[in-house]
């Protein structure tokens, strides 16, 4: 009962130690810390293996021994680790100076980085060694039944948060990446809940206007800066709500109100559906049409001017 209730208080201390991490190297130590304590080890590091032989070594636990941070390869210790490992199969070695399996070149890196006794649990997944859980020891030391059952444990549950922080990493890269991307964007775009709120908009519109996100994020649309100085404009906008809600994709020229005054826009509002063509955003879009707006206008000044010759020029004819 003792020692199920010490490896329940282990398990327990475990889950807290990676749980409220975001960095996968950051999981890694943390794993490595708490069975390294709980086994008194000299050493515990997490080991990424890549597809080619070569070995990552992260930050690990340590007492008394120096850290070994780096880039290894399966084969610089030799065939018997390469084989047992890549097979499923745990290196078990309570005296490695005196193991007969070990030649002497291999006894010479092991003691050259503090290693008496080993205990590497491999982890394969899809028939391929993806990851090593190793704990060594600066002494000889017989590894127990319960001891390599916490260290397989331990690895599974390591690799599983630690897959869990990359992909929650690589979700924030993406994210970040579109966020970029959304706010290089010259044309005025945002998204909308079905209500109209706006919960998302690039960094023109926001900026054109003299505006934080804080300013319009989270409020009706139509209540926003770009529309709020006319009741008009917004009763346009909120019907334009409406009929895209509905499924329909408006669009329409409008002025909106910017920190130099007004700006004409070409306005659309579109539905956004999901795979079942059901509508669940609003997607906003614009994009400035003052130098359409002059060239209209120059057209038609010179329209009228050569209206106003061709009627000269037929009163002269008469």
């Amino acid at each position: 009962l003792r020692e199920r209730a010490a490896v329940d208080a282990y398990r327990l201390a475990l889950a807290d130690a990676v749980r409220p991490l975001a960095d996968p190297a950051a999981v890694q130590a943390a794993a490595a810390g708490v069975l390294g304590r709980h086994l008194r080890a000299s050493r515990v590091v997490y080991v990424d293996a890549e597809p080619t032989g070569e070995l990552v070594l992260g930050r690990g636990y340590t007492d008394g021994v120096a850290d070994i941070p780096g880039r290894y390869h399966l084969d610089d210790y030799g065939p018997v680790l390469r084989r047992e490992l890549t097979a499923g199969r745990n290196i078990v070695v309570p005296d490695l100076p005196n193991d007969p399996g070990y030649t002497a070149d291999e006894k010479a890196r092991y003691a050259a980085v503090d290693i008496a006794a080993n205990l590497s649990v491999p982890l394969l997944k899809d028939g391929r060694l993806v990851a090593i859980l190793g704990v060594h020891q600066i002494e000889p030391r017989p590894w127990t039944a319960a001891e390599v059952a916490l260290a397989e444990e331990t690895a599974e549950a390591t690799w599983a948060a630690v897959q869990r922080a990359r992909a929650e990493e690589a979700l924030r890269a993406s994210e970040e990446f579109r966020r970029r991307s959304f706010d290089q964007l010259a044309a005025f775009a945002g998204v909308l809940d079905l209500d109209g709120t706006l919960i998302e908009a690039n960094r023109a519109p926001i900026e054109a206007a003299g505006l934080t996100r804080a300013d319009v994020i989270g409020k009706p649309f139509w209540e926003c800066a770009w529309w709020s100085y006319a009741p008009d404009v917004q009763a346009r906008l909120r019907d334009a709500v409406a009929r895209a809600r509905a499924g329909e994709t408006v669009r329409y020229d409008e002025p909106v109100m910017v920190a130099d005054g007004l700006m004409p826009l070409d306005f659309q509002l579109a539905p956004l559906r999901d795979e079942t063509g059901r509508v669940t955003h609003l997607i906003p879009s614009a994009v400035d049409i003052t130098e359409r707006r002059r060239a209209e206008l120059a057209l038609g000044d010179a329209l009228a001017d050569t209206q106003t010759l061709h009627r000269l020029a037929l009163d002269m004819a008469r």
